[in-house]
């Protein structure tokens, strides 16, 4: 591995020749500005078919991976069009609600930007929505199975309101097999201020995510503070930009630290985690972690740590001052299974207790600690997970630039 400003440079360097970008701001937030994150972050996304045009300012959503709008509400929508396109289904595991719909193309605009940005990608609309508790992630697609335990599904044909853009990446196997990178309209973009960037030798696919908004496309003036940690592709055969989530270790209490993976995410309010079966944890009812108890986890490899965070459930100090400390304000709740996966709220806001197969609360959290870089992996088509060089006193999303560097990204609550 090479010292940390070798490694700076070497990636400087590459970046060098792009200089095509686009900022693509968050609508205006009052709560957002004062302490990001604790609304959900929006953008103005105009969408076009043939003549007719609306704008929705859809949850921009790092855990899920498509453009997902009623199909009562999108422009130029009709069920015999529909019918011509792909079937398509998201199920959201954390609210247990299931879209069902169709795959059809439109022209989006984001039109927060200064210039022109236009993206093409399939959206879901949606023609159904519902409940399904007992939804088997690995045997149903589009359809919620009767459930057998008693429990009630709720469907609701034709909804209206529903408008979710996913950003996110490694998300297939969480009940969004079709949630591909050809699906992220931030991967996708065709033109910003009018010049064809796709395959232009200036601009860079890739974008990255503040507390202010989006900037698309990666230039050497934009990943001047950055890390980076090389991702894995998350199957063979599956496309170059089809990357697995990031690997993650987590410990309670000063237990033993278990790894799994960890997903960033700006669509939920809540942590989940799942406790590996008989971890010993200080709780009660409902199944969350009691104050006082302290949670380490930390991204990346065991030998290649990008960002780590502790903070102990129920210590809110800072949080009225508008700064995060280390410690934080937090009600996890558990489940003993075998860890699968963590998700870190992108969000800050009032505590609730969420109960789940998996693990939930209100995550409080400030910025990155110094990472170590994988230099060996800094070519040209291996910038991938990029996290920012940034005080540790910042909120870990809310300066956390999210950056995949070819083609990534997958899931909303």
């Amino acid at each position: 591995m090479w010292p940390v400003d070798r490694a700076a440079a070497v990636a400087q360097a590459v970046y060098t020749a792009f200089t095509i970008q686009a900022f693509i701001p968050f609508d205006p937030s009052t709560a957002n500005d004062r302490v990001p994150f604790t609304d959900d972050v929006r953008t103005a996304v105009q969408v076009r078919s043939g003549d007719t045009s609306k704008t929705f300012h859809p949850i921009i959503d790092t855990g899920s991976c498509g453009f997902v709008v009623s199909a009562a509400d999108l422009p130029g929508w009709n069920k015999t069009d529909a019918s011509r396109h792909p079937s398509g289904w998201e199920f959201l595991s954390s609210s247990k609600i299931l879209y069902s719909g169709h795959w059809i193309p439109r022209d989006l605009y984001f039109t927060n930007a200064g210039v022109e940005v236009h993206a093409r990608i399939p959206v879901l609309a949606v023609e159904t929505r519902t409940h399904c508790p007992n939804y088997n992630r690995t045997r149903d697609t589009s359809r919620c199975a009767t459930p057998t335990d008693g429990s009630k599904t709720t469907v609701t044909n034709m909804p209206k309101g529903i408008r979710v853009l996913g950003v996110g990446f490694g998300r297939e196997k969480d009940g969004q097999p079709q949630g591909t990178p050809d699906k992220n309209a931030f991967l996708n973009v065709r033109t910003i201020d009018r010049v064809n960037v796709k395959g232009n030798a200036r601009f860079r696919n890739g974008y990255s995510i503040t507390k202010d908004g989006i900037t698309i496309g990666l230039t050497k003036a934009n990943t001047v503070n950055m890390k980076f940690f090389k991702l894995s592709l998350r199957n063979k055969g599956s496309g170059p930009h089809d990357w697995a989530a990031i690997g993650c270790c987590m410990s309670v209490d000063g237990a033993a630290c278990t790894r799994g993976t960890a997903l960033v995410d700006t669509g939920v309010a809540q942590m989940y985690m799942t406790l590996p079966l008989g971890t010993k944890v200080h709780r009660k009812e409902p199944p969350v972690l009691n104050n006082g108890s302290v949670v380490d986890v930390t991204l990346g490899a065991p030998s290649k740590i990008v960002a780590s965070e502790k903070f102990t459930v129920g210590d809110a100090a800072g949080i009225r001052n508008g700064v995060v400390p280390s410690s934080h304000a937090t009600r996890l709740t558990l489940a003993a299974m075998h860890i699968q996966v963590i998700v870190l709220s992108g969000r800050s806001g009032s505590g609730k207790t969420t109960t789940g197969n998996e693990m939930a609360e209100q995550l409080r959290r400030r910025g990155l600690c110094h990472a170590h870089i994988d230099a060996d992996n800094l070519d040209a088509d291996n910038f991938d997970a990029v996290f920012p060089e940034e005080s540790a006193a910042d909120m870990l999303l809310a300066n956390l630039r999210a950056t995949w560097a070819n083609y990534h990204h997958g899931r909303y609550r």
